[in-house]
């Protein structure tokens, strides 16, 4: 079976860089961070800083790549999902992609309980002691 590639971020606030960007994806009644498929000759990051704006209308600063994420996706497809830590430009240009999502700003320490997917929540509270030295620089 192959493995779908994608990638995507996680967005510290330029306002207030203790807040992260949450997606509410209506159509699949989940919370995630943005994501999704990587284009033709695109690079894992510039694909991550697409998608964020495509899906919250925030234009990002890529930092870094923080890690991957693998799962079987409902019809058996292996999706691993490339990861990058970013930084919103400009936090009021908040826009939906689909009618029924919600983008948020949501603090550090309640990211994990709001995040829909276990695999998800394992990522992020990973790296979340280091994500607070990134937002101390």
């Amino acid at each position: 079976m192959s493995l779908l590639e994608k990638a995507g971020a996680v967005v510290l606030s330029h306002k207030d860089p203790t807040n992260i960007v949450l997606l509410y994806r209506g159509h699949l009644l989940d919370w995630s961070f943005p994501k999704g498929h990587v284009e033709p000759g695109e690079s894992f990051a510039q694909t991550a800083a697409r998608e964020v704006q495509e899906e919250t209308g925030l234009i990002v600063t890529i930092d870094r790549e923080i890690g991957s994420t693998q799962y079987t996706h409902p019809n058996g497809e292996q999706i691993r999902v490339h990861m990058f830590l970013a930084r919103s430009q400009d936090d009021t240009t908040f826009k939906k992609e689909h009618m029924g999502d919600q983008v948020i700003w949501i603090p550090l320490d309640q990211v994990c309980d709001r995040l829909s997917y276990k695999g998800d929540r394992k990522f992020f509270a990973s790296f979340l002691e280091e994500m607070r030295l990134d937002v101390d620089r």
